[in-house]
């Protein structure tokens, strides 16, 4: 490896993503690279263990820790670097300097600069299902007809005839195609579907994102999920399928489940439909049979198991909640998420819910219904003087 591929890997974003773990589809991209290119193993690894470095530095509060970590990273780069190309010390030493100021300035810079979406929290900037790209564009997807397509380069996007979002690749032989990432943002009070690069369906509930890449390489197929979704994984022996939610990670060959991963549920709750995942965290694996469900999260590291009522699970899919033996801010907590609005409960309702709501119905409509059965009172009103916006108070 010359000098000159030296330079342009340390200021490549896509390499610096992949070193600093920032960017799975830059990360699945350089894995393969990497096994279809063994002999560049141990410079790729040493450059990596350099920008890892740099990373700390960049995160480094001080000057003089900044300095000092500065210093180390050039002494280190020129014990490593000088003697199989005999450079001159001091033209070393600035090539190296020069680079590393580039690299701190890439390192510095937003996600969003660094070819990954910034998606802040759960996407509760956007008010329709929205797909965010690599370079920050996003596209309403409730705007794009039935049918159309968006040319992206190697790949592009089509709204089939089922209303699905469906991605295709361009036939190419060109396995070093940069591969970018995408984020799919449902917000509150909606659904939406995706066909993945890989043919596998993804079913997006209500106040979801879900990041992927533009195409699957390397040993897996990973995707992170924030919300919940029910996928439908086309089978691949050679390449399992990955749903990262926070510390928990669900494998999968080829089956249907379902993971919910919602931030505020502070756990990772993974439902088998049909076929075999494992779930795993930091402490422990499971393997789901059909029909069963795992719980990871919570303040244990053991991931229990039971078995639960599928069609329970799944109503969300046809727009209804099935609910038994709930309390009271569990539900409304799973409403709001439906019907786009904020619940503030100002009440000691103690009591217990079973029942069957259809969320086709207006919120006013099932504001009433809970209110014949419940001792409680409500009113809607808007945020903040937004009349789009409302509030149900309860008490």
């Amino acid at each position: 490896m010359d000098q000159h591929q030296i330079r342009n890997l340390l200021t490549d974003e896509s390499f610096i993503n992949y070193c600093l773990d920032r960017d799975v589809g830059d990360k699945q991209f350089w894995e393969s690279y990497i096994q279809e290119n063994p002999e560049q193993r141990k410079d790729l690894e040493d450059l990596k263990q350099q920008i890892v470095s740099l990373g700390r530095y960049a995160q480094a509060r001080n000057l003089s820790d900044r300095m000092a970590m500065m210093r180390h990273a050039i002494r280190t780069r020129r014990r490593r670097l000088i003697r199989p190309y005999r450079w001159v010390g001091a033209a070393a030493a600035v090539f190296i300097v020069a680079v590393v100021g580039v690299m701190l300035h890439r390192l510095n810079r937003s996600a969003a600069d660094l070819g990954r979406p910034m998606i802040t929290g759960d996407g509760e900037q956007y008010t329709s299902p929205t797909l965010v790209l690599s370079d920050g564009r996003a596209i309403d997807l409730d705007s794009l007809a039935q049918g159309a397509s968006v040319d992206l380069g190697s790949f592009w996007l089509e709204k089939n005839g089922e209303g699905q979002l469906a991605y295709r690749s361009l036939a190419t032989s060109d396995t070093t195609q940069r591969i970018v990432f995408h984020s799919l943002v449902v917000p509150r009070g909606n659904t939406y579907e995706v066909v993945l690069p890989d043919q596998s369906i993804a079913m997006l509930n209500a106040k979801t994102v879900l990041q992927f890449p533009s195409r699957f390489a390397g040993n897996q197929r990973a995707v992170n999920l924030s919300g919940e979704a029910f996928f439908q994984v086309k089978k691949d022996t050679a390449m399992p399928f990955v749903v990262n939610a926070g510390d928990v990670r669900v494998t999968v060959l080829g089956t249907t489940f379902n993971v919910s991963a919602y931030v505020d549920d502070g756990e990772v709750v993974t439902t088998l439909v049909g076929g075999k995942v494992s779930v795993k965290n930091d402490k422990a694996e499971v393997i789901l049979a059909p029909g069963q469900q795992a719980k990871a999260g919570g303040l244990t590291a053991d991931i229990p198991l039971r078995e639960v009522d599928l069609d329970e699970v799944l109503a969300w899919k046809d727009r209804k909640l099935i609910f038994r033996d709930e309390a009271f801010p569990e539900l409304i907590k799973r409403l709001g998420r439906w019907y786009d609005v904020e619940f503030v409960y100002r009440g000691s309702n103690r009591q217990r819910y079973n029942g069957v709501l259809s969320l086709d119905k207006p919120l006013e409509e099932l504001m009433s219904i809970l209110q014949e059965t419940s001792p409680l009172t409500y009113r809607i009103e808007p945020t903040n003087n937004n009349l789009k916006e409302r509030r149900v108070i309860i008490e």
